[in-house]
């Protein structure tokens, strides 16, 4: 599967949150996009289309883009980049598994560790994917519309990488081929075990909590996260605590966790300090910081779905 000699000819988004937007809008200037989207989504996108605003302004006419609500039959050469949730993940393996050709590539933009054991999981068949982390700022203002505080992807090496490289900045998108790709995913673990949770209990932006005051929770997180980074093979610089804040303070969007806080959907949490805490624990590492938000963020969320009594 996955021709590496082939240029995309199609591209289909899978998930039409904020960073699934922001690539539909960029890619559908360079090659015929179809968004897959839930169906009020997909419904106010049909009308609308899609906008970009912030540091980059883009609008996108509805008649510039196919809007689904399944996944359709593939053209050859397509480009299927899988923009959703980790929660998500399996779903979108099994959905997206009967239409998958010979010739296509899975672009898979995730958070944590396991992203591609769930895709593949729910797929249960071999899917050629290419993992991405994405520094990308976005909040989704309303369906199809998105507000992008900067930032990229880093693909991960291999055959297709060439031609996402290509695809992407022909479309204006910031890309790099990270060297480390595992270290690089270890390293974005630290940053969202650090911005995810704060953000969300707190309801702040990314660079409100780069304060003296959480200063030692933000190196407490980072420290345990690093701890089980270099158990596993892949140690974390030692100056990434300074990095990270420098890039916190840079970072005015909202995270996703507090915008899943606050539409009361399901969050990333077991796959992000969850998962540091557990598998510390299998390893006989500490991790009190990273158990005590997690926990914070289920009670969090399990209260915003309790109905309001009055």
């Amino acid at each position: 599967m996955g021709d590496a000699s082939v240029e995309f000819a199609h591209t289909v988004i899978f998930g039409a949150g904020a960073l699934g937007t922001y690539l539909a809008a960029r890619l559908s200037a360079v090659v015929p996009v179809t968004v897959v989207a839930r169906p009020a989504a997909a419904r106010t996108v049909r009308r609308r289309g899609l906008v970009v605003v912030g540091c980059q302004e883009l609008q996108v006419p509805p008649d510039r883009i196919t809007v689904t609500t399944l996944p359709p039959p593939l053209p050859p050469a397509t480009l299927v980049v899988v923009a959703v949730k980790l929660p998500d993940l399996a779903e979108a393996g099994r959905c997206l598994a009967p239409v998958a050709r010979v010739d296509t590539t899975f672009l898979l933009i995730q958070n944590g560790l396991v992203g591609r054991e769930l895709f593949l999981a729910g797929s249960g068949q071999p899917l050629p994917v290419v993992r991405a982390v994405a520094s990308i700022g976005a909040e989704l203002l309303a369906p199809g519309r998105v507000a992008y505080a900067g930032g990229g992807l880093a693909l991960e090496s291999g055959p297709p990488a060439n031609r996402l490289l290509r695809l992407l900045e022909r479309a204006g998108i910031a890309c790099s081929e990270s060297p480390d790709f595992p270290r690089a995913l270890w390293k974005k673990l630290a940053v969202n075990c650090i911005a995810n949770p704060l953000t969300a209990l707190l309801g702040v932006r990314n660079c409100d909590i780069v304060t003296d005051e959480l200063e030692p929770v933000r190196r407490a997180v980072g420290a345990e996260v690093a701890a089980l980074a270099a158990a596993q093979g892949h140690p974390l610089p030692q100056d990434w605590p300074a990095r990270i804040d420098e890039n916190l303070r840079a970072s005015t969007n909202r995270s996703s966790m507090l915008q899943d806080l606050e539409r009361r959907r399901p969050t990333e949490i077991e796959f992000l300090n969850g998962f540091v805490a557990r598998r510390s624990a299998e390893l006989g590492l500490p991790a009190p910081v990273n158990a005590t938000l997690a926990a914070l963020v289920r009670a969090a969320a399990a209260h915003r779905r309790r109905p309001h009594r009055g």
